[in-house]
């Protein structure tokens, strides 16, 4: 039988039904590996590799696309373990039917909290949040609640909130943001946590974004000149209701002493762009 990685001279060719099956039944991709096999938990796959099993998903009949989104659920724990093995995943989420990628879905189930702070899992949980319908992600909302401050605060984690903030309605996602918006003083100057933040301005209700307007007032003037808070209040200019800029452009106001300062500050400096631009 020939070996996964002698198939795949070519970038766009795609592996045995074999070589699937006996990746499936061992958890190592290349059969004739010199190396030890690695455990379960790290399927460790070359570029080209990746590469071939993407292409039964592109390349392939249908009953060839089928088959490899069957392996590679099979395979999904320990693919999810490496950066390679993730891009796979993600590209099954990408071309996968409904029904398979609910049967994805249901490999993360019980592990969201730990894919959430994986440097690969993270980017495979962000696809599925980007592909899956909004009833078939309420299961990674409710896995985080409880921890959605810790999870804004993580480098990985922050972006799994962005995303179901982003593609999620905001009342399935309301429990995460009055978590979120617990901290939302200390978020704000936090260097993961104030994307979060800014995702809530953006895609958020108009009561959510007030909500953040009114935590940020009484420390406008200090997070204007803050290297992260600064982003926050500028993210808050450009998206918030009239009646919110407003009360914002009153907190920064001050002398025009204060005004001066501001404008030939660092990071002062943008947020007076942009409360010009909106004007």
């Amino acid at each position: 039988m020939q070996s996964l990685s002698k198939n795949v001279g070519s970038v766009r060719s795609a592996p045995k039904r074999q070589e699937f099956k006996h990746a499936a039944a061992s958890g190592v991709c290349a059969v004739r590996a010199p190396a030890p096999a690695p455990p379960v938990e790290a399927l460790v796959l070359t570029r080209d590799q990746a590469e071939a099993m993407v292409a039964w998903l592109t390349d392939g009949n249908e009953k060839d696309r089928r088959f490899a989104v069957e392996q590679i659920t099979l395979l999904f724990r320990p693919l999810c373990a490496t950066q390679e093995g993730s891009r796979v995943i993600q590209k099954t989420f990408e071309l996968a039917h409904h029904e398979e990628q609910v049967n994805l879905a249901q490999q993360i189930e019980g592990r969201v909290k730990e894919y959430s702070r994986c440097p690969h899992g993270n980017h495979m949980l962000q696809k599925a949040i980007e592909h899956l319908p909004t009833e078939n992600v309420q299961f990674i909302i409710n896995e985080l609640s409880g921890r959605a401050v810790v999870t804004a605060r993580h480098k990985f984690g922050c972006r799994i909130l962005q995303r179901l903030i982003e593609h999620c309605p905001s009342w399935q996602v309301s429990a995460l943001i009055t978590e979120v918006m617990s901290d939302a003083d200390r978020l704000c100057r936090h260097p993961f946590g104030n994307f979060v933040l800014q995702h809530i301005l953006e895609y958020g209700s108009e009561p959510q974004r007030s909500l953040v307007v009114a935590v940020m007032l009484p420390a406008a003037r200090g997070l204007a000149n803050h290297r992260v808070g600064s982003h926050v209040l500028q993210r808050a200019l450009a998206s918030c209701k009239v009646q919110d800029r407003d009360v914002l452009e009153c907190a920064l106001a001050g002398t025009a002493h204060d005004r001066g300062r501001l404008a030939r500050g660092q990071y002062g400096s943008f947020v007076m762009r942009e409360l010009v631009s909106t004007c």
